[in-house]
């Protein structure tokens, strides 16, 4: 090892009786001294804890947000992709490129845009938790798909608004067979 230089090491506890604790031993020279040297051993367990926890929660959600059954979004305060999973551009046709550069209320159907834009307003404002809607988005060949959509914010520790979690459902069968019965009992209640 170079001489005058900071080194650093950590390691598992070696024996049985501390088992699952972990240690950082660093050694540091002592400044305008010749050959004498200071050794530090920490006990940083927690830290190798919490950032195995943080590492595990990482994977549950990265597990959730691209193997889920739902379309799943997250986007920023102004509604452009930072990232989807494959139900999303299978649902709407979309690539995830076109998703980055194509802002979601360009692709929402009229209609629904400013209670949309309303209810994100209201999470940003603490007003809510999560919303949930049903809307229309624009599928690239250009026809509507019926979405339950649910959003909720993600904040910093700081508390700042950093990007939404946009999950879909579609239930485009779901409003063709709802307008069949509205249209049917109409007719039933004219005959």
């Amino acid at each position: 090892k170079e001489s005058g230089k900071s080194q650093k090491m950590t390691f598992a506890a070696p024996t049985e009786f501390q088992k699952k604790k972990w240690f950082e031993f660093q050694v540091n020279p002592i400044l305008n001294t010749k050959n004498k040297i200071a050794i530090i051993i920490s006990d940083i367990t927690q830290k190798v804890m919490n950032a195995e926890k943080i590492k595990f929660n990482e994977h549950k959600f990265n597990q959730a947000f691209h193997f889920s059954g739902l379309g799943t979004s997250l986007t920023d305060l102004e509604g452009f992709s930072l990232d989807s999973n494959k139900e999303l551009y299978d649902m709407l046709g979309y690539s995830k490129e076109d998703l980055k550069v194509q802002c979601t209320f360009d692709f929402t159907h009229p209609d629904d845009k400013q209670s949309d834009i309303l209810m994100r307003q209201k999470l940003i404002n603490k007003e809510l938790n999560s919303f949930s809607l049903e809307k229309r988005y624009l599928h690239k060949k250009g026809y509507y798909v019926w979405c339950s959509v649910t959003i909720s914010l993600v904040r910093n520790q700081f508390d700042a608004p950093l990007f939404f979690i946009v999950q879909l459902q579609n239930i485009t069968e779901n409003k063709k067979k709802q307008e069949i019965l509205v249209r049917q009992k109409m007719e039933l209640e004219d005959i």
